[in-house]
């Protein structure tokens, strides 16, 4: 068995997709450029990166490389390894495809397996008969599925027929890559989902006027919820990536998983930097003070999960470079603390959503004239301030930029939950 694994599977190109979050495929792009022109692992083969119905297709991946790009790819939702690529025409050749591929190299007998299909431009249309086959196809070979799971492990397969090609894969993930793991508690007014988030921190930015832009030394969270911003731009300009250390992936249970590999891999993460030099993103070397106006159960608790974790990484990572500060807002009224004071400030904002959505416009467009206030308010004191706001509806946008003492940069638009969504990138 472990010589066919090697032969057939890790000394062999393998393929990956990775599904980025709604209009950010971008971000998640640039990411993976990243991951492989700063590589843990020279790769054997030279990797090639494409586009293709809204997912991104890197071709040629050596099997080791699937560890770090699992672990290191905070913009995407999931990723997938692409297993089965043949010419199927009819129903009787998808079974056989089925009952033919060397199932045991990849997943052990017994293990429940969850089912999906799609069906696109193809005589093979009807999804529900796919899943039925596959289900029949991999159960005459010893592995669950339909039903509940009983305890163990779940593998995702997905299966694709367009036109007269059968594509299936299976999530190296198995729970969505944006559940990462280190938060103990989720509940928020406005949940912003990881992969998003991550994905707004990427947006390549210059300062309005061209110039280079100082490093920031304050991190200004208002509306914090479960911290959601502030962990994922941790991950992007101090710590490596969090989730390798706080929950488990599918790629783990399988049969080919190389556990060598991965604890080599684990044991280098925290030695690369994250790739984040001078501009709009680029955080000071000394202490980073995180100012939070929100003290909630739910983020006290996270900030302690993630610092408890961080200390036990190997001593790498030092905690201690992080200040949090708490302050209880209750309104937008001028803020007369003096720890903005010739402070380089980065703001992250998400309000709540009953806020946000803009039920009614007109409160909608104060409560933004008024943030913009104070934007202006805390500038005033700053060293330098820009940032990133979240606006749903025209009025929250024309009554944020109404009052704003600075450049609107960029607006970047994407979609959460069915919601379109403005990211507003601005310098003051």
């Amino acid at each position: 068995m472990q010589a066919n694994i090697k032969k057939k599977i890790w000394a062999k190109p393998q393929t990956l997709r990775f599904r980025p979050a709604a209009g950010l495929i971008q971000a998640a792009a640039s990411e993976l450029q990243d991951i492989l022109n700063r590589p843990i692992y020279q790769a054997k083969f030279n990797p090639e990166l494409n586009e293709q119905d809204g997912w991104l297709t890197l071709s040629s991946v050596d099997f080791r490389s699937f560890y770090e790009l699992l672990y290191r790819s905070c913009c995407s939702r999931d990723l997938q390894w692409l297993l089965i690529d043949r010419h199927v025409g009819s129903f009787a050749e998808f079974t056989t495809a089925i009952s033919k591929f060397p199932w045991a190299l990849i997943i052990e007998a017994g293990t429940y397996c969850e089912l999906s299909a799609d069906a696109r431009r193809s005589k093979l249309y009807h999804e529900r008969k796919l899943q039925d086959l596959a289900a029949e196809a991999l159960q005459a070979q010893g592995y669950q599925v339909g039903g509940h799971p009983s305890e163990g492990r779940v593998i995702r397969l997905h299966f694709e027929q367009t036109q007269n090609r059968l594509q299936v894969f299976v999530s190296l993930a198995g729970e969505d890559l944006y559940r990462r793991g280190f938060k103990c508690e989720l509940r928020a007014s406005a949940t912003l989902r990881e992969d998003i988030a991550a994905s707004l921190l990427r947006t390549e930015l210059v300062a309005e006027d061209g110039q280079a832009l100082p490093s920031i030394d304050t991190l200004w969270l208002p509306f914090a919820g479960s911290g959601t911003f502030g962990f994922e731009f941790l991950q992007r300009s101090i710590t490596p990536p969090l989730a390798a250390w706080f929950r488990t992936y599918s790629l783990q249970s399988l049969v080919c998983h190389n556990e060598a590999t991965d604890r080599f891999v684990k044991s280098r993460l925290s030695d690369i930097s994250p790739a984040v030099g001078d501009g709009f993103w680029g955080v000071s070397s000394g202490r980073l003070q995180f100012v939070y106006e929100e003290r909630q159960a739910s983020l006290l608790a996270n900030i302690e999960a993630v610092h408890g974790r961080l200390q036990s990484i190997d001593g790498k990572i030092s905690h201690k470079d992080i200040l949090y500060l708490f302050q209880n807002v209750d309104s937008l009224a001028t803020d007369t603390q003096n720890h903005w004071q010739d402070r380089h400030i980065l703001m992250l904002s998400n309000p709540p959503y009953g806020l946000r959505l803009g039920q009614d416009a007109r409160s909608s467009r104060e409560f933004y004239r008024l943030l913009s206030g104070r934007i202006n308010a805390i500038s005033s004191q700053a060293a330098s301030l820009r940032g990133m706001v979240l606006l749903a509806d025209d009025g929250a946008y024309k009554g944020f930029i109404s009052q704003l003492n600075g450049k609107v940069l960029k607006v970047q638009s994407f979609n959460q939950g069915g919601l379109h969504t403005r990211a507003v990138y601005f310098q003051c």
